[in-house]
């Protein structure tokens, strides 16, 4: 063999040590980036899986204030509504009472009235109309027409009404 095949020969050799080598070495590296990550995405694993364990507690405490508080105050409601039931029932009994009571004074009211329907003397009265009118004639004049007015108003609040 000539000195150039040797020389190919222990290029070749050397090429060929160098990229075992080299295979060796990116393979070692591979594996040392490959092991860095999965030590690193457990890591975030287990440090989500704290966190997630500490906002599942706070949110299971916060549920059950919440319930202990919705609890309270329906107990709250409860009281409430029973001493307004108590009331409302006085009240409607005293209610009743006064209807019955103004009914009493009503119906007193209507027999005093029909008593007095039944004694009025419309000539008597047309003639103390007559005197009053005769005696300040300007006075009935305005008397008059405020009525008017109200009257007039109070049928066109109803025409506007409808």
């Amino acid at each position: 063999m000539n000195n150039n095949d040797s020389a190919v020969k222990q290029a070749k050799e050397n090429l060929f040590e160098v990229g075992k080598e080299t295979k060796e070495n990116v393979l070692n590296q591979s594996e040392e980036t490959l092991n860095n990550v999965k030590e690193k995405v457990t890591s975030q694993v287990t440090n989500l899986q704290e966190k997630t364990q500490v906002v599942k507690e706070k949110v299971s405490d916060n549920i059950s204030v919440a319930a202990d508080k919705v609890h309270e105050k329906a107990d709250k409601t409860q009281e409430i509504l029973d001493k307004g039931t108590d009331k409302v029932s006085d009240l409607a009994h005293r209610a009743i009472e006064k209807v019955n009571e103004l009914g009493h004074k009503a119906g007193d009211a209507l027999n005093s009235s029909s008593e007095y329907v039944r004694n009025f003397d419309i000539e008597e009265t047309r003639q103390q109309v007559k005197q009053k009118i005769t005696k300040n004639p300007g006075r009935s004049l305005v008397i008059a027409g405020v009525f008017g007015l109200l009257i007039g108003l109070l049928i066109g609040r109803t025409n506007k009404s409808r």
